[in-house]
């Protein structure tokens, strides 16, 4: 042992993270676990005690994301205040010398308007302090420390912890295979506490997941019913390699928790998982067996209808994560598997409790039920809602249908807001009037006539060869009645029918809500159908139902017109070409040679359909599927124009995560290198809150043209996209 090493007191002060809205739930769980002084703060939970509270916790807690142990707090207003706060600790009590560390920095109000200058400055002070007190210096490894140092600014003042394992401990280790949007495990075990669980396992109360999918949720009741450790699975989150872990300490809690669940084990309550996907249930009993729980559970594939209550068992807890949307959803598919829940719970399930977790409330209003309890919690960046029901005779099925449109033949309560709907009609009929004359003029036959002009009607709505609507719904805030909302949703495309004179069936109805990050394009449906729309004399395949856009970005309209203008016997490269319509119109303007590059083979395919619709051979103008940063590091041609409209956010299973924000000096700065002499990049973004870093961009020419290449019928929201001119070039102005 380590005679330098870290010593905590019966007085060390800890901090527990938690996603937010779980704070009480931890707060109360630490408590139980020997914490004291404990204090609820966002998206956490400061306590005070002595190591081995600290490695109960660790152990323990269903919940907690991270425990770091406070070290110091210290004033920080400049870089050398920082630089003298971070050094005045004695690193090599915490640090082994040769292990990696990385250091998280989080900054608020505060001269450190970039965190990672902030963490520089503290690397530097603990290199600096090893170099001079041993000569040698462990290494930074921001991906897999060994080691993390989290450093948290607001305003001049600076504190500073060590984080106490290797990994979130949300991750327990069982999960080496998942569905879609998978719940954390710690999400689902705060959802099981709000539901009372563990009050119903104790009274031989049954639990089943009617759609498990990849078992979490079944996994964390089965771990919770057996008095099982989340950290004592093989593979959880381990403790660290800071050197005050007292191992002894650890290794006897570790022997008191396997105890402990020998005896859980002894009286487990029947506990089923059911899905109607067969590689799902195996990938359920895969991470059951891992968990240890594979003799403790059962998983089966059935049909939703074919759910029943266990033979001789009259009480029990239904959870259920039906599939939500990540950033645009059509009601069509979701109402009826929520409809169906409720049928299946009245009619068998009579005496049972449900809890359902899901990312609009409107949606369980469609479980036919009255919800005895709401809780917002959050599921990695997705806000979501576990709503519980007291499956009861009193409590009976009454169908609700929030519907997706009109095109799904859902007739809404619109007489309510009949009036109301008269100044929406208008202001269709006005902005149709305003743009009749441009749009003639410049013959435009797809545009955005209408978008969030009035606060009670928040939509966007496209009209396209004045044939198709795609009307977006912005989710409305929590403060509005979700029901109110959707009534006034079905009002707005009752108008839209009556104004724009469409066949209801050509009217399509998306939500946008907020996110995490996820994939800018992604398919939400199947029905394969694909309409030809006109821009500038050429033509288009769109799809208005089955993907999160439609194949062509409206707003981009002015800047491929400006392309097909500039680029007469020039050699053109599309970036990010999604379904390359910039490409088309640079080979409409007699682009010697044009180039287009995506990592999607649907989107590739889209691509030469949309070519040869335009008379152009894919086989001279190549589209390649590739990693846009990585074919750039290979790529040796060179082009006169490239156009790079890159995702927010977008990721693969064989490459590493694409962020716009983060990446995209680099991206430009590769694209660039590709520039001929006097060549010109246009960058553009769709992501509001992007900063372009005209510092690291210095040696470049850079100006920015969002103002010129935001059309008019998209003049509302002028911070619908920024876009930019980039060169290599040194001229200026």
């Amino acid at each position: 042992m380590n005679p330098s090493r870290y010593k905590c007191s019966n007085s060390s002060r800890w901090f527990a993270s938690v996603p937010k809205t779980m704070e009480g739930l931890l707060a109360s769980e630490i408590s139980s676990l020997g914490g004291a002084d404990v204090r609820e703060t966002s998206a956490g939970v400061n306590f005070v005690g002595d190591l081995k509270t600290a490695y109960r916790v660790i152990l323990w807690s269903r919940l907690a994301s991270r425990v770091q142990l406070f070290l110091s707090e210290f004033s920080a207003g400049d870089r050398q205040a920082l630089y003298n706060g971070v050094r005045s600790i004695d690193w090599t009590r915490h640090i082994p010398g040769d292990c990696t560390f990385v250091i998280h920095t989080t900054a608020k109000a505060s001269v450190f308007n970039r965190s990672e200058f902030a963490s520089m400055v503290a690397k530097d002070a603990i290199v600096d302090q090893f170099r001079d007190t041993t000569g040698s210096r462990p290494s930074v490894d921001k991906h897999r420390a060994d080691v993390a140092v989290h450093l948290h600014i607001v305003g001049d003042k600076a504190a500073l912890s060590m984080d106490m394992t290797c990994q979130s401990l949300h991750r327990r280790g069982y999960r080496f295979e998942q569905g879609d949007a998978p719940l954390r495990e710690n999400v689902a075990a705060a959802i099981l506490l709000r539901a009372g669980w563990p009050d119903a396992f104790r009274e031989n109360a049954a639990f089943i997941d009617p759609m498990c999918g990849a078992g979490t949720m079944v996994i964390e009741a089965a771990l919770m019913a057996a008095d099982a450790a989340p950290g004592i699975i093989p593979g959880a989150a381990g403790l660290n390699k800071w050197q005050g872990h007292d191992f002894s300490i650890w290794n006897d809690l570790i022997v008191e928790a396997e105890q402990r669940r020998r005896e859980g084990l002894k009286r487990m309550p029947v506990i089923l998982g059911v899905d109607t996907d067969r590689y799902l249930v195996e990938i359920a009993r895969k991470n059951a067996a891992r968990a240890q729980m594979e003799h403790s559970v059962e998983f089966r594939r059935e049909d939703l209808s074919a759910v029943r209550s266990p033979s001789g068992i009259s009480t029990g807890l239904i959870a259920v994560n039906p599939p939500y949307g990540k950033r645009l959803e059509t009601d069509k598919d979701v109402v009826p598997l929520y409809d169906a829940l409720g049928r299946t719970w009245v009619e068998h399930f009579q005496g049972w409790n449900a809890v359902l977790i899901t990312s609009e409330k409107a949606y369980a209003r469609s479980v036919g039920l009255r919800a005895s309890k709401i809780n917002t919690i959050f599921n990695g960046g997705i806000e979501c809602v576990a709503v519980q029901f007291a499956i009861t005779p009193e409590n009976k099925f009454r169908p609700y249908h929030p519907g997706a449109g009109l095109r799904h033949g859902l007739e809404p309560r619109i007489h309510m807001y009949e009036k109301e709907a008269v100044d929406f009609e208008n202001r269709l009929q006005k902005n149709r009037r305003i743009l009749a004359s441009w749009l003639k003029r410049n013959q435009i036959s797809c545009y955005r006539l209408y978008d969030a002009d009035l606060p009670n009607y928040a939509l966007a709505v496209d009209l396209y060869e004045n044939k198709w609507a795609v009307v977006q719904e912005y989710a409305p805030p929590a403060t509005v009645d979700p029901i109110k909302a959707n009534d006034r949703l079905h009002a707005a495309l009752h108008s839209i029918q009556k104004i724009l004179g469409l066949d209801p069936r050509n009217i399509f109805l998306k939500q946008r809500r907020r996110l995490g990050r996820a994939e800018q394009y992604e398919k939400t449906a199947s029905e394969g159908q694909f309409e030809e729309i006109e821009e500038g004399g050429l033509r288009f395949l769109a799809n208005f139902s089955d993907y999160l856009d439609t194949g062509i970005f409206l707003d981009h309209r002015p800047l491929r017109q400006r392309i097909r203008a500039e680029v007469e016997g020039k050699r053109f490269l599309n970036l990010f070409c999604y379904t390359s319509t910039a490409t088309v119109f640079a080979l409409a303007g007699k682009a010697s040679f044009a180039r287009s590059v995506d990592s999607s083979n649907t989107y590739l395919a889209w691509s030469e359909a949309n070519l040869r619709r335009n008379g152009f051979n894919p086989d001279n103008h190549p589209l390649i599927r590739s990693d846009c940063m990585e074919w750039l590091s290979a790529d040796r041609d060179k082009y006169d124009i490239i156009f790079c409209d890159p995702p927010t956010y977008s990721s693969s299973k064989d490459r590493d995560p694409f962020d716009v924000q983060k990446d995209h000096v680099r991206l430009i700065q590769k694209a660039v290198n590709r520039l001929q002499n006097n060549g010109t990049l246009y960058f553009s973004t769709n992501f509001r809150k992007f900063h372009l870093d005209t510092d690291a961009l210095k040696d470049l020419y850079v100006k920015e043209i969002s103002r010129e290449t935001i059309p008019r019928d998209f003049q509302r929201n002028p911070r619908i996209h920024r876009c930019w001119i980039i060169s290599a070039s040194c001229r200026s102005g």
